[in-house]
């Protein structure tokens, strides 16, 4: 809606996108909240100095786009090993999360923690 109107609230159209996205993600419309990440990515804004400051990022939403996109897509690409240790253990996460069996949900989280001990 805002950019059918020429909107130049862009911080807006980013924070949008992003719940957007959160709501794809609930759905688990992977693909979809990849998509609607990206285009937040995408959206050119500018904040004051403080902000900047405060998130520790230039753009203070993408501290929350970049994580969750990232998560999207390897979750999604079920064809791509994980690069590294975190990856791994973040998609055993997501197993145990989706699992309905009390003890296999115990199972997946102690082989998390022992990914990230490791």
């Amino acid at each position: 809606a805002l950019e059918s109107i020429g909107s130049n609230l862009h911080q807006l159209k980013v924070h949008l996108q992003l719940e957007i996205a959160n709501c794809d993600v609930s759905e688990e419309l992977l693909t979809k909240a990849s998509a609607k990440l990206q285009e937040a990515l995408q959206v050119d804004y500018v904040v004051s100095d403080e902000e900047k400051a405060a998130a520790g990022w230039e753009r203070p939403l993408d501290k929350f786009v970049v994580p969750m996109k990232d998560k999207c897509e390897l979750i999604s690409n079920i064809y791509v090993l994980p690069e590294n240790v975190e990856d791994e253990a973040t998609l055993v996460l997501e197993q145990a999360r989706d699992a309905n069996s009390v003890s296999l949900k115990l199972s997946l989280l102690e082989r998390a923690m022992r990914l990230l001990e490791a």
